[in-house]
């Protein structure tokens, strides 16, 4: 659980750097210890993402072969 120090309630991760407020708020990480409210915005001051955010996305663009060219 991440702590949202801007509005003094928690983010639940729910998929990398997805979120989600006590209000039903999605939230992006946008940094380790920042996050977007993406339904107003606004952004958060927070405790660190860093343990629940997914590596997955940036080490599989690092495999150009991943990449289907066939078209």
């Amino acid at each position: 659980m991440i702590f949202d120090f801007s509005k003094g309630g928690s983010i639940m991760p729910i998929n990398g750097n997805m979120g989600m407020d006590n209000d039903g708020n999605l939230h992006v990480s946008v940094g380790d210890n920042c996050s977007m409210d993406m339904n107003s915005g606004e952004i958060h001051f927070t405790s660190s993402w860093g343990k629940h955010k997914s590596s997955h996305r940036a080490s599989s663009l690092n495999n150009i072969d991943d990449f289907d060219d066939d078209f």
